[in-house]
């Protein structure tokens, strides 16, 4: 009676597993198969009504796409049989892995050599994106510029490769205003916002100073549901926030925060009071601004002369008064400019813009 029992126990048991076994030698049939055919073809076809848990959906190294090509619509793929067959790939989304933390900023001048290099990496326009992932958004990073050479040069070479690592699809875009007139910040960022959007498809556009170096490389170049500083601890102020609406050095805008908040004052010439009044536009804006922990976002400043050309603003705090009255009138929507060369360079797109003369002298409060 026991052998007999025992017999029925070990049949039954079989009975009852059967059904499994056949069910996970079909799942690994199938995905054998899936992966034949897509190593064979570069796309699942097994999957065709499971798209959402096709082996390709999990990104394997050995599987990665073989791009052919990208655009604004997206990345395309030869076929491994027919290199005339292309159709598009689904990257999966871009996690940034390689990151750092803590670096020491490289403040020396840029040698030939090491811009080479740094170009090397990037697209003739001075753009660059990650071909096995997806970024985020579409970064435009704004620079204003005038006789920085040297600095540019070091902002470049530090730049590009932590933009890479934290996996970017960016521009840099520099604005450099043209002539000898006393310096104009917003006009030229306004200017290069509009332009860029000439460009490209951008969705965040970072508006940086030439002059700071970061000393993290996980504090992500990114836009958020609020505008955001991004330098917020300088070794110049100690590393502390001097003030809390301070927003200049760097921050970050989607386009519609800035369309928003009208972008940048243009009536600023002059050295002081622009970025007091875009923190003061944000907030009339109903907008709170947004700022990475101190520890991961702190920034060397590269010193320099004071420029002849950019003396303190005179009526900087008389226009802060009255922020609220002009800043739907005075911004982005009525910016006066002349744009006067446009250059894909190796290392960024440069757009030489003529501002007009300075007509501080003719604004009414």
């Amino acid at each position: 009676m026991l052998g007999k029992q025992g017999s029925y126990t070990q049949v039954r048991s079989r009975t009852v597993f059967r059904p499994i076994r056949y069910i996970l030698g079909f799942i690994i049939l199938l995905s054998v198969t899936d992966i034949f055919v897509t190593v064979l073809t570069g796309r699942s076809r097994v999957f065709l009504f499971f798209p959402t848990i096709s082996l390709t959906s999990i990104h394997y190294s050995f599987l990665r796409p073989r791009i052919a090509s990208c655009n604004e619509s997206g990345c395309w793929q030869h076929s491994t049989f027919n290199a005339d067959d292309i159709f598009p790939v689904f990257l999966p989304k871009c996690y940034p892995d390689g990151l750092l933390g803590k670096i020491n900023p490289d403040k020396r001048n840029a040698t030939e050599t090491v811009l080479n290099m740094t170009a090397s990496q990037l697209d003739p326009t001075g753009s660059w994106k990650p071909s096995d992932c997806q970024a985020k958004e579409k970064l435009a990073v704004i620079i204003p510029f005038r006789d920085r050479a040297e600095h540019l040069k070091i902002f470049l070479v530090n730049y590009h490769p932590i933009f890479q690592r934290q996996q970017l699809d960016y521009t840099v875009f520099v604005v450099e205003q043209n002539g000898t007139t006393t310096f104009n910040k917003g006009v030229l960022l306004n200017a290069g916002f509009l332009e860029a959007q000439k460009a490209g498809r951008y969705t965040c556009f970072i508006f940086h100073d030439v002059d700071l170096l970061p000393e993290q490389d996980n504090n992500m170049y990114h836009c958020s549901a609020q505008p955001r500083h991004l330098s917020v601890a300088v070794d110049k102020f100690n590393y502390t926030l001097p003030y809390k609406q301070l927003i200049g050095g760097a921050s970050a805008f989607t386009v519609e925060q800035y369309t928003k908040v009208n972008g940048y004052s243009n009536s600023y010439w002059g050295w002081g009071g622009e970025d007091d009044d875009l923190m003061k536009r944000v907030e009339l804006s109903d907008y709170e601004i947004n700022r990475p922990a101190a520890e991961s976002a702190r920034y060397t400043m590269i010193k320099h002369e004071h420029d002849a050309r950019n003396p303190e603003n005179p009526m900087a705090t008389k226009l802060l008064e009255v922020t609220h009255k002009r800043m739907l009138k005075d911004g982005l929507n009525n910016v006066e400019y002349r744009l006067l060369d446009l250059q894909q360079r190796h290392l960024y797109t440069w757009l030489l813009v003529d501002v007009g003369e300075n007509r501080m002298k003719n604004i009414t409060l």
